[in-house]
Order: C-alpha cells, then structure tokens, then sequence
C-alpha cells in the first residue's frame, strides 16, 4: 500500500513538474525569459529531467512492459504510437496521455 501511494505522489509530483517546465519553456519561446529568471528556473527543470528519467525506467517500464530504449518518457510515447507493430494496449495509453494530460499544457498544443 505505501509502495502504491509512494508511485502516486512520485507521478502527481512529476505532472506538476511537467506543467512548470511547459510554462518555462512558454515564456522561453515568447522571449520573456530573462537570464535571472533562466537561473531561478533552472534547478526546478533540472529537477523535472531528474524525475522523467527515473519515471520512465521504473513506472514506463512496468506500464509499457519493457525496458526502455530511450531516456524521457515523451520520447517512449512517441515512439509507441508512431509504432503499428505496439500492441494495441500500449499504443492506447500512450495515446490517451499524450492527449490528455501533455498536450494540453504544451505551448504549441502537440507534446506528443
């Protein structure tokens, strides 16, 4: 049970840290990001890197059923849905994130 709430909080975490990256990354794309904001939101997207690794070779990895060949957890998902051979399971998660939770918040509306 604790292992269980452990994974949750890790991923709940992990949403969060996306959606401060994507708003980094927003303001890095309207050229309002500047160099003393770049360094106060630098350890947060550090941070959020650190927690896409880890995400995607403990939990991707049970999910998925499989080792992962890449390290960020986006890469997997577009390589599973551009992939017909994935089976159906696997192509329906990683779709059902990419539109549901991580697009949404992507500034150009396509994370994956």
């Amino acid at each position: 049970m604790i292992l269980i709430v452990s994974i949750l909080l890790y991923l709940i975490l992990f949403f969060y840290l996306y959606i401060l990256v994507m708003g980094v990354y927003r303001a890095y794309l309207s050229k309002k990001l500047n160099t003393f904001l770049f360094y106060i939101c630098l350890p947060p997207v550090i941070l959020g890197i650190i927690f896409d690794v880890l995400a995607n070779i403990f939990i991707a990895t049970f999910v998925f059923r499989r080792v992962p060949r890449e390290w960020l957890v986006t890469t997997r998902l577009i390589k599973i849905q551009n992939n017909p051979l994935e089976n159906i399971y696997n192509r329906a998660i990683a779709k059902y994130i990419c539109n549901n939770m991580l697009d949404i918040f992507d500034p150009n509306g396509d994370h994956c």
